[in-house]
């Protein structure tokens, strides 16, 4: 073999290298982790109730990767009682879904879910008595997740007026603790 060839075939590798690497990382930019078991939002997430404004008397979402989808259970406890247990399945692409109770009955409700990052997502709540949109997003550590919850403007409106006569809504910021 001569030089010449043997150049070719190294600035072919070369090429083909910074192909694969550069197509890497454009994923990457997406928001689209590498694999599914590397994917931050993965795992059971407990509500830490000492941190979290607002919050039920507990909560924990498990988050699992079905495909190219997700999985979401949600288990709530209210400070009343109730004790709602219920699951969405979502390709977190923005389209609307419903969910699913423990006993397999739906909802009326619709939520819809988008990803907006490796670490972030939205999930909207679509009802006839309005709703609201929560974003979630994992901490840099991957140990906590926070939630901020924005209500909406239709629907019944709950909040406190303050001595100045100014409506204020209530804050809801849950943070979650992700279980080992």
């Amino acid at each position: 073999m001569t030089r010449q060839p043997v150049k070719l075939v190294l600035l072919c590798f070369a090429l083909m290298s910074t192909a694969f690497v550069t197509s890497g990382l454009a994923s990457q930019a997406q928001g689209a982790p590498e694999s599914p078991s590397a994917d931050f939002l993965v795992g059971k997430w407990k509500l830490n109730v000492d941190k979290s404004t607002n919050p039920p008397a507990s909560e924990a979402i498990t988050i699992t990767s079905q495909g190219s989808g997700f999985m979401l259970d949600f288990d709530e406890k209210m400070n009343n009682g109730y004790n709602p247990k219920y699951s969405i399945t979502t390709d977190m692409k923005g389209t609307t879904v419903k969910p699913i109770y423990a006993d397999g009955s739906k909802t009326n409700d619709q939520w819809r879910v988008t990803r907006q990052g490796p670490k972030k997502f939205e999930m909207e709540l679509i009802s006839q008595f309005g709703g609201w949109k929560d974003e979630y997003e994992v901490s840099n550590d991957g140990t906590t997740m926070t939630m901020h919850r924005q209500e909406s403007q239709t629907g019944i409106i709950g909040g406190k007026i303050d001595s100045n006569g100014r409506f204020h809504r209530p804050e809801h910021i849950f943070v979650f603790d992700k279980m080992k």
